[in-house]
């Protein structure tokens, strides 16, 4: 074995925490960021997380959690609404054009619940691939360039993307409005302060060039991406280290054994008696309304967002079972 990733004698990783600009917990080496793109991969280093004899690994993950900060920040109930329900089968709905997606958000939550499970049993593939990654790159404040960058697996072309950004940018225009709003203030006082008082100086947001007939336009800089996504990603990421606090201060992190936390969810290896009692007790502070988090128009009373629950005896998807809370 060789690099960061060899276990110590007690059988387990000890990296280094480091900070981050958006308070996003961070490591050397890197174990909060696990592998994804490559299946196989992915799988197989799930395997190696193991519980113990006698306990087992119970996850807890916040459900569409960067999305619902979005419509938090745009203050968009429907995008809310949509997000905690199924907002990638619901833009998939509308690129295959499926009968009645364009009034479907007049039924009810659970009917419009089954409703998005009915795109998503056919069209799973343009669910996950195509629209899940153009809303979860949202919140980041990615480009059209980027996503498909990133996701050039999924996608033919940027053209295709460009398409897809325009589809959202029709749905969704309060998101984007947002989006641009953010970007002036950022520009105009050279910062942004979230609700945790954490302050990010933003210097490049937006550059001046000239068409090739010499006039001028502004266009967005290097600062750009970063000041669109940074208020969804310190309030998100700030939310994640008070709730951990919160555990601390209630001796759960030492009495269920805190693993780890990735990005929006929490990892224990609880005895197997205690299993029980760790889901509820995690679960019930991990969906308390966020006072400091509160905005008049789409969540007076504290910011929440709902929990899934699963537990296995290793971290693999075919071990992990969903547990209905």
């Amino acid at each position: 074995a060789r690099g960061g990733w060899v276990p110590s004698p007690d059988g387990r990783l000890h990296p280094i925490i480091i900070n981050t600009s958006t308070w996003q917990m961070a490591s050397t080496p890197n174990v909060m960021t696990m592998p994804k793109r490559r299946k196989e991969l992915a799988e197989g280093f799930r395997r190696c997380v193991k519980a113990e004899p006698g306990h087992k690994l119970v996850e807890l993950d916040w459900h569409a959690f960067h999305a619902l900060m979005v419509g938090r920040e745009a203050r968009d109930k429907d995008y809310m609404r949509l997000a905690a329900l199924d907002i990638h089968s619901y833009v998939a709905g509308f690129m295959k054009k499926w009968p009645g997606v364009e009034t479907s958000t007049s039924l009810s939550d659970e009917d419009l619940m089954m409703y998005l499970s009915e795109i998503r049993s056919v069209h799973e593939d343009t669910r996950d691939r195509k629209a899940k990654a153009c809303i979860l790159g949202i919140p980041y404040g990615q480009s059209s360039k980027r996503i498909f960058e990133d996701n050039d697996e999924s996608f033919i072309s940027i053209t295709e993307v460009n398409k897809l950004f325009d589809l959202l940018h029709e749905l969704f225009p309060s998101v984007f409005k947002w989006q641009d709003d953010i970007l002036e203030l950022a520009d105009r006082q050279k910062y942004l302060q979230s609700v945790w008082k954490a302050r990010r100086w933003f210097w490049d947001v937006f550059t001046w060039k000239r068409t090739k007939y010499g006039k001028r336009y502004r266009t967005k800089s290097n600062d750009a991406e970063s000041a669109m996504s940074y208020l969804p990603q310190n309030h998100s990421h700030g939310m994640m280290r008070k709730t951990l606090w919160d555990m601390e201060e209630l001796g759960y992190l030492d009495k269920y054994e805190l693993v780890n936390d990735i990005h929006d969810a929490v990892l224990f290896h609880p005895p197997t008696n205690l299993v029980d009692e760790c889901i509820y007790n995690i679960t019930t502070i991990m969906e308390s309304p966020v006072i400091e988090l509160a905005d008049p128009v789409v969540c007076p009373d504290g910011f929440v967002c709902k929990v899934d629950a699963l537990v296995g005896d290793d971290w693999s998807k075919e071990s992990m079972t969903k547990v209905r809370l």
